[in-house]
């Protein structure tokens, strides 16, 4: 059935999606025009292929640039092109004056050294960290404004477009205070080059202008959803892709659109198929509004999400010409399994990264497993282009993301493969999560917390716990893989002997993704957002990130008193969803005589 799924996807279809909205509704900006016609053209061509559909409106906090000037007063005066940074305080008409330092990249390293309080910063474009980051810890050392390089080539001469709103998501009353508070430009690489030269012989002073629209804006959300058939027809999967853009925004994201019309047409022709259904979400507010609209469905579906929801799929700048391997960014109870089915219909090994929290990644704090996969750069192409991870021309002004930058091999590549990790999981029988890699990474990052700070943050036991869910995750995987032999030998259909183990390993393994993943891999915990690019989310139970601190600091301060209760609560909080996970773990685990199984008893 997968191969029947394969042959009937159309490359010509996705193609034509691409042209429609690259070319005819360029700059789909959150609530304007182009963007709402971009919806009706989404929602059309869903209900062609027999979808049902919903168009959500919603209120996102929004931004949109107006203008900039940024002058050179000493040790020269020039004017240097730039565009304002979204969700930016407004400047003063005759805006600030400054002296200039280059932080580099702006992480945390770059700053340590750096005395930036009443500065501008000057600073290059990437991901180590992304530009919300670099400009929040800029901003809580005192920095007052910011100028950050396109990442890409020097010629063309580009500036990025894009976001200073670390804030994930609509803003609340407990996360307004953290939007951005300095005013940031972008500027070209080329302009970064020539200012560090100026800087390398004598002080710089700068002065900057902006403005920028912020303030709450109706945008829409077309949601399609494909029912499935079998025994879990209640159950899916959420496929999906940000369709608002900058420019004409070809691979970023028409292509990602036209790729999950297409796959989402083949997948409803063949739903008597599938065991279990799919949402089909088109988001919007991705940039804009720093994932406003994934946000809203975590938000406002929260009961129908935690109960039925197995996985997100977000489908964002697939088939980028010069890329070649497929490269999954994903969630690890569901690595194992997404690089077999690349194997299979791709003959090849797909890389395996960790899932960062970009993109419309807004299910951490639920707890659901989420994959982004893509053909990728290689790492010498990456470093050729200044770190541009997603192409030279990614968020450039002026826009260079145009049809040349898709290709249409890496697009069929891309398809076939999103197709058939989409098709299998809403077809197995046994859901295919296996936590064996999840929790080896937990006791690993335990592990070096203890040796640093095992004993003030009394993480023996939680090591313990960990130790005693690997032992757990691998009997559960010989369980789960045991199911799966069990039915490829009676055939079609579910025997009756097998269907309550078979139910009853569904309903755990998703409860296990619900425990874990926040204290796992998030700090905002389960029902807030990360920040973000926060620096924190480079490490597994990132909310000990900071917790080797303690072990240098003197105990007689207010940081560490301040620190180490942070980081005792946060240690609760990992030492019961510890708990939690093993004992359900061991409620579908036959007798052990392990003695890791009396740890929760």
């Amino acid at each position: 059935m997968r191969d029947e799924i394969l042959n009937e996807l159309s490359l010509d279809n996705v193609m034509k999606h691409t042209r429609y909205l690259a070319t005819e509704l360029p700059d789909r900006y959150s609530g304007n025009a182009h963007e709402w016609k971009a919806a009706a053209y989404l929602e059309q061509a869903l209900q062609s292929a027999g979808i049902p559909v919903t168009m959500h409106e919603l209120t996102g906090y929004v931004s949109l640039p107006v203008d900039s000037c940024l002058r050179v007063l000493a040790p020269k005066e020039m004017e240097i092109p730039s565009i304002p940074f979204m969700n930016i305080p407004n400047t003063p008409p005759e805006g600030i004056e400054a002296e200039l330092v280059d932080v580099v990249s702006g992480s945390e390293e770059d700053l340590q050294n750096r005395e930036v309080r009443g500065k501008v910063i000057l600073a290059e474009s990437s991901y180590s960290p992304p530009r919300q980051e670099k400009i929040r810890l800029a901003t809580a050392r005192g920095a007052v404004g910011a100028l950050i390089a396109h990442w890409g080539l020097e010629e063309p001469r580009l500036m990025v477009r894009g976001n200073a709103k670390a804030v994930w998501g609509n803003p609340t009353l407990d996360t307004m205070d953290q939007m951005p508070k300095i005013p940031a430009l972008a500027i070209t690489k080329a302009d970064l080059g020539l200012l560090r030269q100026v800087l390398s012989q004598a002080a710089v002073r700068v002065n900057l202008a902006a403005r920028v629209e912020c303030g709450w804006k109706k945008i829409l959300l077309p949601m399609g959803r494909i029912a499935g058939s079998g025994e879990d027809a209640e159950q899916f999967i959420i496929l999906g892709g940000h369709y608002d853009a900058w420019g004409n925004g070809a691979t970023d994201n028409a292509n990602g659109n036209g790729l999950v019309l297409e796959v989402a047409r083949v997948l409803h022709k063949y739903r008597h198929q599938l065991n279990r259904g799919l949402w089909i979400c088109f988001w919007s507010g991705h940039e804009t509004g720093t994932m406003a609209a994934s946000t809203w469905l975590v938000d406002n579906f929260w009961d129908e999400l935690r109960d039925r929801c197995l996985a997100y799929f977000n489908v964002d700048s697939p088939g980028m010409r010069g890329t070649d391997r497929y490269t999954l960014y994903i969630s690890p109870e569901l690595a194992d399994f997404a690089a077999s089915v690349a194997r299979d219909v791709l003959a090849e090994d797909p890389v395996i990264q960790r899932l960062p929290r970009t993109g419309d990644q807004s299910f951490f704090g639920i707890g659901i497993p989420a994959m982004n996969a893509r053909t990728m750069f290689s790492r010498e192409e990456i470093q050729k282009m200044g770190n541009a991870t997603l192409g030279w021309w990614n968020h450039g002004y002026p826009c260079h993301d145009t049809l040349d930058k898709v290709d249409l091999r890496m697009m069929a590549k891309n398809m076939r493969a999103v197709a058939a990790t989409a098709y299998e999981i809403c077809s197995r029988p046994v859901l295919p999560m296996c936590f064996i890699r999840m929790a080896d990474e937990m006791f690993s990052r335990l592990e070096e917390l203890n040796v640093a700070v095992g004993g003030l943050l009394r993480l023996g036991p939680l090591k313990e716990a960990a130790w005693g869910f690997c032992f757990q995750a691998q009997k559960l995987e010989s369980m789960r893989r045991n199911l799966e032999e069990q039915l490829t030998k009676v055939g079609s259909g579910i025997d009756s002997n097998v269907k309550e183990p078979v139910r009853r390993m569904n309903r755990l393994l998703i409860r296990l993704s619900r425990i874990i993943t926040h204290p796992f891999a998030s700090v905002a915990g389960r029902y807030g957002q990360d920040p973000y690019g926060l620096t924190h989310l480079k490490t597994r139970f990132p909310g000990l990130y900071y917790a080797p601190r303690l072990a240098e600091l003197n105990r007689d301060t207010d940081e560490y008193h301040l620190l180490l209760t942070g980081c005792l609560r946060e240690r609760n909080r990992i030492a019961d969803a510890l708990q939690e996970a093993l004992r359900t773990a061991i409620l579908l685990s036959p007798p052990s005589t392990s003695p890791h199984q009396t740890l929760t008893s």
